[in-house]
């Protein structure tokens, strides 16, 4: 029989697919029958070591460790709680958390909420307001649609100080908490808070699961109040849920374009994306002025391994750009430059020149290393030794991070020739920068030497996995043959005994049901139970009966040989105390028992 669903976990879990689940985060590659295996996200590999089982509805990574369900990737993924993970998986699922637990409402929940609402009215504002008419007739001159503005929840602030904090203060909020959302700003004078942003077009700044988690504002020439006055753009500052650094504009509406175009076409402003994805190019995203950062490079490579970049100014608008065509490279992504065509000076442009364009231009992308030596060599004096030198220390760089040797060598060579310069003495700088990284990375992925533990632990495991997740006969003779107390870790015969307790309460050791079970009664085993569930689908699945009853019966063996062994020596050293003390019948007790114990290591070794 199964259990009845008693909560919105196990909900979401009968409607969420595991695999449909990571999907969003990870390429699975199948593994066999209803299992999946993937490079693991949370530590550097080269060969997949995350195994994924569509059957048992757990995952492990048998590099670093950790696994578990759907709730513990999406929370070791993007680094937050329980509850956060409940609310995005809920959100994909479909299901309404009513009823939800107030001790779950987190500090990030909270502003999560305080966002949403945010976003709401600030769009209602522009939709509505009389006020309002100067950011519609901004859109309607940028060309947006209404199906556009509301799919990415354009907004506008209102010109008054405090529209947004009285609005967000009746529905319950706490001005701090609101301060703390990054929405207001405290009156240097006097008490109170003030709207941050005021008579500006809104843009909603979403994570990739489609959370509001900040705004960026654009002033408007027009707009009254002293807004009109400020800087061109401001933005959210760094809260509890948004870090630029770890964020990408319109991730979560391109996320599906970008895996099955397989590229990722990234562009400086808000106003970029929104065009690009009116265009029906979808597989745009923005950077919103700033460098492209290692975390971003990370979140990418969930989707694509291929990298488009539409900057306005030269290299990748310049240094900083510069410097995230950098951690592009070093991620082993493949990255090209597109080149906007005169006199369009960005993506915006060109789209409402001709979407058409746009996309020639994206088809057109050049690749970085190509782009960077044009540009380096344009206009540039040769007979300036000065000069030569600056061209190489530019190149040398992005030479050094192409991760095929045979493109090292072409870039290498036209370089030299380029120059006039000796090959030699370029390859030896470009050895020197490529030990340095070399020096880096294998600090790096360390983390692939992780092991397992000890010998008897893996065995014990080994032998959970063949008792538990194959047989149910296997399970009954596993249960009369070995105590619970043999397994060598404490979370072993947790594990153990419950599902001893689960046996004989059920008659049964149903996989979905016991999940559930344990989900309720061991939380906090998850992980370990995840692995154990990977060994069973990685290493028996498939394994001829013959050898896997030999692995079984060897593996009881040696966990009561070994817990033989252990209990001997104890009463080798209790007997001697005794002996000293003169106690006869703790003596003669204690050489009972290590008789007993000689004999079953004797039977154990025949």
């Amino acid at each position: 029989m199964s259990l009845p669903s008693s909560s919105p976990v196990d909900e979401i879990k009968e409607r969420l697919d595991l695999a449909e689940a990571l999907s969003e985060y990870v390429k699975l590659k199948p593994a066999g029958a209803n299992r999946f295996k993937v490079l693991c996200p949370f530590h550097n590999e080269k060969t997949p070591s995350l195994m994924v089982s569509k059957d048992k509805q757990v995952w492990h990574c048998f590099g670093c460790g950790k696994g578990g369900d759907m709730f513990t990737f999406v929370q070791e993924i993007e680094g937050i709680d329980f509850a956060e993970a409940l609310r995005i998986l809920a959100k994909k699922a479909n299901v309404e958390l009513r009823g939800f637990d107030p001790e779950l409402q987190t500090a990030k929940t909270k502003l999560l909420d305080i966002l949403k609402l945010s976003a709401a009215f600030y769009r209602k504002v522009l939709t509505d307001a009389a006020g309002a008419e100067v950011a519609r007739a901004y859109l309607r001159e940028r060309q947006i649609g209404d199906d556009m503005a509301e799919e990415f929840q354009i907004g506008y602030s209102p010109t008054t100080w405090d529209a947004l904090v009285t609005f967000l203060k009746k529905k319950g909020f706490a001005e701090k908490d609101v301060f703390d959302a990054g929405v207001v700003v405290k009156r240097e004078k006097g008490v109170g808070f003030y709207d941050r942003f005021r008579g500006r077009l809104m843009f909603p700044i979403r994570d990739v699961n489609g959370s509001v988690v900040g705004f960026g504002g654009r002033i408007l020439e027009s707009a009254e109040g002293d807004a009109a006055s400020g800087a061109k753009y401001i933005n959210t500052p760094e809260t509890l849920v948004y870090s630029k650094s770890h964020v990408l504009y319109g991730l979560d509406r391109a996320k599906q374009a970008i895996k099955q175009a397989d590229l990722a076409v990234l562009v400086e402003g808000y106003m970029d994306c929104i065009a690009s994805h009116q265009a029906d190019v979808k597989n745009v995203l923005a950077v919103s002025g700033t460098a492209l950062t290692a975390q971003q490079v990370k979140l990418l490579k969930r989707y694509t391994h291929n990298a488009a970049l539409a900057f306005d100014a030269d290299l990748a608008g310049g240094e900083a750009a510069s410097r995230g065509v950098e951690q592009a490279l070093a991620a082993d992504m493949k990255v090209t430059i597109i080149t906007i065509p005169a006199p369009a000076k960005d993506p915006d442009e060109l789209i409402r020149e001709d979407p058409a364009k746009w996309r020639n231009a994206i088809a057109r992308s050049e690749r970085i290393v190509d782009h960077a030596f044009n540009r380096a060599f344009a206009d540039a004096d040769l007979n300036d030794v000065d000069v030569k030198k600056e061209i190489a220390k530019k190149l040398l760089p992005i030479v050094a991070r192409l991760p095929d040797p045979v493109e090292q060598s072409h870039y290498l060579h036209r370089l030299s020739e380029q120059l006039g310069t000796d090959e030699a003495a370029l390859r030896e700088a470009l050895n020197r920068s490529s030990r340095r990284r070399g020096r880096v990375e294998r600090e790096e992925t360390a983390a692939d030497d992780v092991t397992s533990g000890d010998r008897g632990k893996l065995i014990a495991e080994r032998l959970l996995a063949l008792g538990l997740y194959t047989t149910t006969d296997r399970f009954e003779e596993l249960a009369k043959k070995l105590n619970p107390d043999f397994l060598p870790d404490p979370e072993l015969q947790a594990l153990y005994r419950e599902a001893i307790l689960f046996y004989n309460q059920h008659h049964h050791l149903n996989h979905e049901d016991f999940r559930k079970h344990l989900g309720r009664e061991l939380p906090l085993l998850t992980n370990r139970v995840a692995r154990i569930v990977m060994l069973a689908e990685r290493d028996f699945s498939e394994v001829e009966e013959r050898e896997a009853r030999r692995e079984f019966e060897d593996g009881i063996r040696f966990l009561r040989r070994t817990n033989a062994s252990n209990e001997l020596r104890t009463i080798e050293e209790e007997l001697r105390r005794a002996e000293t003390g003169g106690m006869i019948d703790k003596i003669d007790s204690l050489l009972r028992r290590m008789n007993e114990l000689t004999d079953e290591l004797r039977a154990l070794d025949s």
